[in-house]
């Protein structure tokens, strides 16, 4: 007797394309702090004193990269150390 062959099920997956990088138009207080080189507390300082602009989004504060746009400009920046 012959033996008799089993055909195998291979299941055919699709492969996930790659989906493209999302430009971020906020970051969360973390992520600034990490950006500026600062402590979150500091971050935080920034937001209450009015020098960084944040928004509430649900229970998350975010900070548009506007707003760190803006503090990190140079032109901004070296009429700070001039005014010192």
């Amino acid at each position: 007797m012959a033996q008799q062959l089993v055909p195998t099920t291979t299941k055919i997956t699709r492969k996930a394309r790659p989906k493209p990088p999302v430009a971020r138009r906020a970051h969360t207080l973390n992520e600034v702090a990490e950006i500026l080189g600062i402590g979150s507390r500091t971050a935080w300082a920034l937001i209450e004193r009015g020098e960084l602009r944040a928004v509430k989004v649900g229970g998350r504060t975010l900070v548009p990269v506007t707003e760190l746009d803006r503090i990190l400009d140079p032109e901004r920046n070296a009429r700070v150390a001039r005014d010192a």
